[in-house]
């Protein structure tokens, strides 16, 4: 059975009537507008948060990331790469690197 990549697949997630200038005058981004802004995927954003690699704060339901913490957790990440540490790796991912 042949794998194609879906059309949602290829093209990077937007948010509607928003454009990526915009979001670099705003100082709290959402788990999406980081995932553009960025180009890491929601779920790495959202994953870095869950384990305490990013700072954020819980609104009511929302996650909201101040753009300087979102740049620190960049260079972390830079930093940690450079040693031969991937921060944001997973534990089965981990095993898979090691093999």
């Amino acid at each position: 059975m042949k794998t194609t990549i879906t059309e949602a697949q290829e093209k990077p997630p937007t948010l509607p009537n928003i454009s990526p200038l915009d979001l670099h005058a705003k100082p709290y981004l959402s788990i999406e507008e980081s995932s553009i802004l960025t180009g890491l995927s929601a779920w790495t954003i959202r994953h870095a948060y869950r384990k305490g690699q990013l700072r954020a704060a819980k609104i009511g339901g929302r996650v909201v990331i101040e753009k300087k913490d979102l740049v620190a957790f960049i260079e972390q990440s830079k930093e940690g790469v450079a040693k031969g540490e991937y921060p944001c790796i997973t534990k089965r991912r981990e095993k898979a690197v090691k093999s």
